[in-house]
């Protein structure tokens, strides 16, 4: 704009030198002087003026490409800064909110031990009721107390020790020998279960009989004892809530998915994991109302694992109203049952919802370097060995030739081994020549009858 105000100046100053050199003509001879040399004042202020204009023409025009190059310059600098990577604001976001989450999580360590009671439903099925203990027990002394509470002998053996204690994993009974200790077969059969479900559930893998001196070849239950008893628990994945009954106590009771008849094993015949085991326990089979699941509508599992002996259920609550203390106890125990049976040593409830992190421990004598999320029950002899076990049984024993014979595998829910027909096969039929049975833990074949 400026240059244009100048260019308008310069051209209005020629306007006026040609219009007094065009009155000349008509002025006097004294006035043609004077004129004259105004004229030529005039033209030399024009010139200076022009000069002065031009100067501030290139002025402008190389302020002008000053201006240019500073603009290309800036341009530059966009163009470079364009380049340069973006900052991931989201991810940072993101990042920062994770943080925050972390940091707003309240941890609750839940004091005292567990201890479990078991009771007889009907016939010799065992329910159960889970309690934690404020009382400073240690493990000896909460897995007696379970045994002695749970004790339905007329004479109380449980009680009635002359000693107990364990020893790692080993539970050790000490009996005063000139006692009565026999038991009638039915008291003898519960008191047998009661060991080894909560022995179990305690981490107790054996259990010692001996007489006061420590020695063995005990008479207890119509028997001598002179070997360990392995604690063999019947294979269970989930807890519901009995609706009707609960302990001497008024403390709720709970029966394991075994003695219900709920659902425990995948298409493939394999036991649930733990998360497949919470899944299943959110819902109930047509029991007549015995018993109801212990997950509390509004109650949502997000997510359950077990790692290095650490059980973890995120969960959220979407009611509006807080649940029930007692819905919310009932789905507290059930969820510590369901992982005691994973042999985990602790276990983290962690409530999105409230930002609340429940830290429970549990099994004390469980060995968290196993890993221990359902495989335990897995077989250890897989089924495609099975026939070469067979195969070098029948040639040890040369019992027909190997090379005229085929095998027919076959695993049967419930059994803890396998089923094989040794025989011939056409394109019609097989035509089977006898049975063998191998053991899915130890791989020993026997003949079946």
């Amino acid at each position: 704009m400026r240059r244009y105000m100048r260019v308008g100046a310069f051209i209005s100053v020629c306007a006026l030198a040609v219009a007094c050199n065009t009155s000349t003509d008509t002025n006097t001879p004294a006035q043609n002087e004077t004129t004259s040399d105004e004229s030529q004042q005039a033209e030399t202020e024009t010139t200076e003026s022009d000069e002065d204009n031009e100067e501030g023409l290139e002025s402008d025009a190389e302020s002008d490409n000053d201006n240019e190059e500073n603009d290309e310059s800036n341009e530059d600098d966009e163009v470079e800064t364009s380049n340069e990577e973006p900052v991931e604001t989201e991810d940072l976001a993101v990042s920062e909110e994770e943080n925050n989450d972390d940091e707003e999580y309240t941890d609750e360590q839940v004091s005292g031990g567990y201890l479990i009671y078991t009771e007889v439903l009907e016939g010799q099925d065992l329910v159960y009721s889970f309690v934690r203990t404020p009382e400073d027990l240690n493990v000896d002394e909460r897995f007696h107390q379970s045994l002695m509470n749970s004790d339905q002998s007329q004479r109380e053996l449980f009680s009635n020790v002359y000693d107990f204690e364990l020893d790692g994993t080993t539970a050790n009974f000490y009996y005063d020998e000139n006692e009565t200790l026999s038991m009638a077969s039915s008291e003898s059969s519960i008191f047998w279960s009661m060991l080894d479900e909560i022995g179990f559930r305690f981490g107790v893998e054996e259990a010692n009989l001996f007489n006061q001196d420590g020695e063995r070849g005990l008479q207890f239950a119509e028997n001598e004892w002179n070997e360990p008893i392995e604690v063999d628990n019947e294979l269970n994945r989930g807890y519901y809530v009995l609706t009707e009954e609960t302990s001497d106590d008024g403390e709720p009771l709970y029966i394991s998915g075994a003695v219900a008849g709920e659902e425990m094993n995948d298409p493939n015949g394999e036991a649930f994991t733990f998360e497949q085991t919470l899944e299943a326990m959110t819902t109930v089979n047509e029991n007549d109302g015995l018993y109801q699941t212990g997950i509390y509508e509004g109650l949502t599992i997000q997510e359950a694992e077990i790692e290095d002996g650490l059980a973890t259920v995120r969960y959220e609550v979407t009611r509006d109203e807080q649940a029930p203390e007692e819905e919310r106890i009932q789905f507290e125990h059930v969820i510590q049952l369901a992982a005691l049976d994973f042999q985990v040593n602790e276990l983290q409830l962690i409530n999105e919802t409230n930002r609340v992190i429940s830290i429970y421990p549990l099994n004390e004598l469980a060995d968290p370097s196993v890993e221990n999320d359902g495989s335990e029950n897995q077989s250890k002899i897989e089924k495609e060995d099975v026939s070469d076990l067979v195969y070098n049984y029948i040639r040890e024993n040369d019992v027909f030739d190997t090379e005229e014979i085929g095998m027919m595998v076959e695993e049967r829910e419930g059994e803890d081994h396998y089923a094989v027909a040794v025989g011939s096969s056409t394109e019609e039929k097989f035509t089977t020549y006898a049975w063998y049975q191998v053991d899915k833990e130890t791989g020993e074949v026997e003949e079946r009858e």
